[in-house]
């Protein structure tokens, strides 16, 4: 590619100089007539080539070269233009689709997504590829082409263009491109940095590759388009809350001191002896300090973690728009988030969402869907409680009869219609959807059969009054699938069917049997309000944190204020009594799933302090321990008050949709991978002895047990 005096240059000169002239960099003038090595820029409408460029460290270095030779490469590659312009685009690759560039100059930079030779090198294609999207480049000068060859340029590697705009011909627009009616044709080209062959495609490649290849995986168009969405979000989140509704961006510390809220906590070793920081799974607490400290509306992005590895709609750390308010009701608190998603819905994808949201008690949507979150694009696929019929009236199934007993108030039978779905679905699949909800659940039966002439439990098994009350009340028609689930605990019974309920409304959906052509359809959003105050404790770990001897814990969090007609409840030594307060806490659903959820805070420290030791049974000095801060805190004056925290990332993927966001990872710049780890760092990972001992740790030796 370099011509014979370039040649003899490069013979002649110093070993650094040689190391850039291998890289592609030749000598041109530099302004003070001294000759400096500079990265090639080629131009094809000259005799002549020019050169300009950087090393050191960014500055132009100089070299004279008192020769002949050298005195005819002054003459021969005096450059035209100052040092540095050539990394200076004019346009971005997704900005050449005006007919008001055609006929112009534009100059871009961007990684060679793709390269098509046409007829042994008399033409390539190249496509640009940058943030803002990509464009055709047109190389048609033997010399371009040729310093294309010479340089190896292979895809992904980072190059700069300049060159004139051209509409392309008419059977040659690609409308699949936002820029296809038009390409480039070069007139300069500088390799600015040469790509080995990546380890991965960047279209379908596995997972696992991509998460560890991360800083290449970022270059697809569709996380593109994902960060793109989430940094729009931000700035639409701060100009509501900041700018429109007068809240305190405050931002709050994430080492914090152990006080457990419902999940594992990461804890951070110090440097003093036996004591630990905790991060910070919310901000709950010192958002409500703020409140005392009459900062009146905060908000913050916030950053939060929870250690809860090993669950596929999860990450370790997350982040949350975190809201907190004085002086409110649970009215304003639906307002103000329902304006909020309203302008986040229009301002990204140009969609009027309906307002006000459907509001629906706890009780009810586990009664109807088994869900406290249920998604309501499937509203007509809802529960029928048919325990009494057989309750009054033993079937031939023996779990049945023993779970339902005449002579008793316990055990449940509920139903449920899929419409239509049992004439696509196999028996096989049938089986596996009910096998993995009774696994999650431990529902103690589920049974499920197609409506049809075949023989089933539902004329075999059941009382000819059992089948014609499943049928009337159900409308059941050929074609249809019944299902029951049967538990002597009503919570396990309806969840049990929630589960089989989410397995066929997406088996419906793919089959077609439920299709969401307007607004409405797509996007149901819900407040799930009315929630239980407190109940008995699960065997999960965190919650074991809150365990009392009457096996009750927070259904949110200890901080929930009860409903105002319950509280004669709440001071009940009854638990039967504690288990019916409700509290003022509300979760924002959207198509199944939570956005986010809050509260109505307690701020009366007496009846903190009661809550904490009595009903939890933290015991004094365990709460004052864990919690003192905050309830001496609420005997100075606080204010009432409440809140919310939205999750963003769960936000931003709904926003981008289940074509474009399959899992929280894909709106998210390095996400960490379903266990918790990051492949790309390997994060965790060890430590040196010293490390440890200045912490005054140690690492348990498994075997050693």
């Amino acid at each position: 590619m370099f011509n014979k005096s370039s040649q003899m240059l490069l013979a002649s000169s110093s070993s650094s100089v040689k190391r850039l002239l291998t890289n592609g960099a030749v000598f041109g003038r530099s302004s003070r007539n001294k000759m400096a090595a500079v990265p090639v820029l080629y131009h094809h409408h000259s005799s002549n080539s020019s050169f300009i460029g950087t090393s050191n460290g960014g500055r132009a270095f100089s070299t004279t070269i008192p020769t002949e030779t050298a005195h005819q490469q002054q003459q021969e590659h005096t450059p035209h233009v100052s040092f540095g312009e050539y990394h200076q685009r004019t346009q971005y690759c997704g900005e050449i689709n005006q007919e008001s560039l055609v006929g112009k100059s534009v100059k871009i930079n961007g990684w060679v997504e793709n390269i098509r030779v046409i007829n042994q090198h008399e033409c390539v294609f190249l496509t640009i590829r940058d943030v803002s999207g990509v464009v055709q480049v047109i190389l048609k000068n033997k010399e371009l082409i040729d310093y294309l060859k010479d340089n190896e340029v292979k895809p992904e590697s980072v190059v700069f263009v300049n060159g004139q705009v051209n509409k392309r011909p008419q059977e040659m627009i690609n409308e699949k491109m936002v820029t296809g009616a038009f390409e480039i044709e070069a007139t300069e080209l500088v390799l600015l940095n040469r790509a080995k062959t990546l380890p991965l495609q960047l279209v379908n490649a596995e997972e696992e590759i991509r998460l560890k290849y991360r800083y290449l995986d970022l270059r697809r168009r569709q996380l593109v388009e994902n960060l793109s969405i989430r940094s729009k979000a931000l700035a639409i989140t701060r100009k509501y809350f900041g700018e429109m509704n007068r809240f305190l961006e405050i931002e709050t510390p994430t080492l914090f001191k152990s006080t457990p809220e419902g999940a594992r906590e990461f804890l951070v070793p110090t440097r003093q002896r036996g004591k630990f920081y905790a991060l910070t799974q919310s901000p709950q607490q010192y958002k409500q300090l703020l409140m005392v400290g009459g900062m009146d509306r905060y908000f913050q992005i916030a950053r939060c973690y929870r250690d809860e590895s090993g669950r596929m709609d999860r990450q370790p750390e997350f982040t949350q728009i975190d809201l907190e308010l004085s002086f409110l009701t649970q009215k304003d608190i639906y307002v103000l988030i329902e304006n909020f998603l309203k302008m986040l819905w229009k301002d990204i994808l140009g969609i009027d969402i309906k307002t006000p949201f459907q509001q629906m008690k706890y009780r009810d949507a586990m009664d109807l869907y088994g869900s406290d979150k249920p998604d309501l694009r499937y509203e007509d696929l809802k529960f029928s409680n048919v325990t009494e019929v057989f309750r009054n009236e033993k079937c031939h199934i023996d779990i049945i009869n023993q779970t339902i007993a005449s002579d008793s108030t316990n055990g449940f039978v509920y139903a449920l219609k899929a419409k239509q779905i049992g004439g696509s679905m196999t028996r096989k699949q049938i089986e596996q959807i009910v096998e993995k909800a009774k696994s999650v659940e431990k529902t103690r039966l589920i049974l499920a059969t197609k409506i049809g002439s075949e023989p089933t439990f539902l004329n075999n098994k059941l009382t000819e009054k059992q089948q014609q009350y499943l049928r009337d009340k159900l409308e059941l028609t050929e074609g249809d699938m019944l299902i029951l689930s049967v538990d002597p605990d009503w919570e396990t019974t309806v969840k049990g069917l929630g589960r089989v309920r989410e397995q066929c409304a997406k088996y419906m959906t793919e089959q077609g049997i439920y299709k969401f052509n307007t607004i409405e359809e797509k996007y149901r959003f819900l407040w799930v309000i009315d929630f239980p105050l407190f109940e008995k404790a699960k065997d999960q770990f965190g919650q074991a944190h809150l365990h009392t001897s009457r096996g009750l814990s927070s259904m949110h969090h200890p901080f929930t204020a009860p409903h105002p007609d319950d509280i004669g409840y709440l001071y009940s030594d009854n638990v039967k009594d504690i288990l019916k307060v409700r509290g003022q806490h509300y979760d924002c659903v959207l198509n199944g799933v939570e956005l986010g959820g809050g509260s109505i805070r307690i701020h009366n420290a007496d009846m903190q302090k009661y809550v904490l030791e009595k009903v939890l049974e933290l015991g004094e000095e365990r709460t004052m321990v864990r919690f003192g801060h905050l309830i001496e805190a609420l005997s100075y004056g606080a204010p009432p008050h409440g809140g919310l925290a939205l999750g963003f990332d769960r936000l931003v993927a709904l926003i981008c949709g289940e074509e474009r966001a399959k899992t929280l990872r894909d709106v998210i710049a390095f996400p960490k991978s379903a266990s918790g780890n990051e492949i790309m760092t390997q994060a965790p990972g060890q430590v040196e002895p010293e490390q440890l001992q200045e912490l005054f740790i140690g690492v348990v030796d498994e075997t050693s047990k």
